[in-house]
């Protein structure tokens, strides 16, 4: 019946418990933000200095002293120990940050052009960097000194970067330098990066990994920054290709004849996704479209909740480390956080009766319907 059908699929329905925006002022844009480790602070990076805000009450709770110079942050990565930040940003250079004093500490130069992502290693001890040069650069965290440069050919940007299978392989998302298509290439590290204390810097080759798509004979993507996102433990890839979006197996196989290529597991129809991000337990993702974000299960590709932001324009969305909350900016200055919570049978009761009833309305109407996109529809939010 459908109430059942509504019932079943409660297990893999997401509300939004509690919704709060911090309206900073005086600020300028907002170029990037992160988590802190615990989950506590939201670090943001705006034109000319960073500054902690409290994840629960939107409240600024340190900053750094305004710098000079504007910073131009095009990415943030903060060390799994909590203790360090890096920025990468459009002048070049990448910096590293004391996180409790926010004073930088580096300022690591090698690329050409601009840094559009950066990274830290799973046991924090290697930092990586990409951009517009088409190289991805590692750096000791300790001390910012570099130790190895990787290439491969036909590269020639990078957009976003993860370690994968416990720091032996690493995994970028870029163009190449030919009709400027969207890829993934992959190098090997396991002696590099276990031994990177010890090694003078290096050159590695990569390779461009197959993104196998039936019926498509290219990787054209219809965006050019944010589009490529990996799930925390690498083995998962979200991109946008020509109007959707696709999720693949990052493992691929061991079979000689898939050996180098990605399997598509999943097809989205989601147009003008201009950011992707997975939650750090790999169980949901969040895309920016236009003016609201999309909450879909990772696994199943369901749509669990849609935001709505009015006439702005979502520009970043990232997760809470326990990934119940998701905070987005529209590049303004406005940070909306948002308390995410599972609606399942075990704990329906916690809601008061009229939301109840209202969530069992929509999903029963989503079941009668049968549909697999419920469009623009959203559940209603708690008082």
């Amino acid at each position: 019946s459908p109430r059942a059908a509504a019932a079943a699929a409660m297990a893999a329905t997401v509300v939004v418990e509690r919704s709060r925006t911090r309206q900073l002022t005086n600020v300028g844009s907002i170029d990037a933000m992160q988590f802190m480790p615990d989950g506590q602070a939201l670090v943001v990076c705006l034109s000319s200095w960073l500054l902690y805000i409290d994840a629960v009450t939107g409240v600024i709770v340190r900053e750094c002293e305004d710098l000079d110079e504007p910073l131009g942050v095009l990415d943030i990565a903060i060390a799994p120990n909590g203790l360090q930040l890096a920025t990468a940003s459009d002048d070049c250079s990448v910096r590293l940050w004391d996180a409790k004093t926010l004073e930088c500490v580096a300022e690591l130069q090698g690329h050409t052009t601009s840094v559009f992502s950066v990274v830290y290693s799973a046991d924090g001890s290697i930092v990586a960097t990409g951009g517009l040069d088409g190289s991805v650069r590692l750096w000791l965290a300790a001390d910012g000194k570099p130790f190895a440069v990787l290439r491969s050919a036909g590269l020639a940007s990078v957009n976003s970067l993860c370690f994968a299978d416990r720091d032996t392989r690493l995994l970028a998302g870029g163009h190449d330098d030919v009709n400027s298509s969207g890829g993934v290439w992959e190098w090997m590290l396991p002696e590099y990066v276990a031994e990177a204390g010890a090694m003078a810097e290096m050159e590695l080759q990569g390779r461009r990994m197959r993104m196998c798509l039936d019926g498509l004979e290219d990787q054209e993507v219809v965006t050019a920054v944010g589009i490529f996102s990996f799930s925390s433990d690498g083995r998962r890839l979200c991109a946008a290709v020509r109007g959707s979006v696709h999720l693949f197996d990052t493992r691929g196989d061991s079979d000689d004849d898939t050996a180098g290529s990605f399997d598509r597991t999943l097809a989205l129809p989601i147009e003008e996704c201009s950011y992707a991000c997975f939650s750090p337990d790999d169980r949901r993702l969040a895309f920016t479209n236009k003016h609201s974000v999309q909450i879909r299960d990772a696994g199943t590709g369901v749509l669990l909740f849609t935001l709505q932001s009015g006439s702005n324009i979502i520009e970043q969305i990232v997760f809470s480390p326990d990934s119940r909350k998701l905070v987005s900016s529209d590049g303004s200055e406005r940070i909306c956080i948002h308390t995410l919570c599972d609606w399942t049978p075990s704990n329906h009761h916690l809601f008061s009766p009229s939301f109840r009833a209202a969530v069992l309305q929509l999903m029963c109407a989503r079941a009668c319907f049968e549909r697999e996109e419920p469009g623009t529809m959203s559940l209603p939010r708690l008082p």
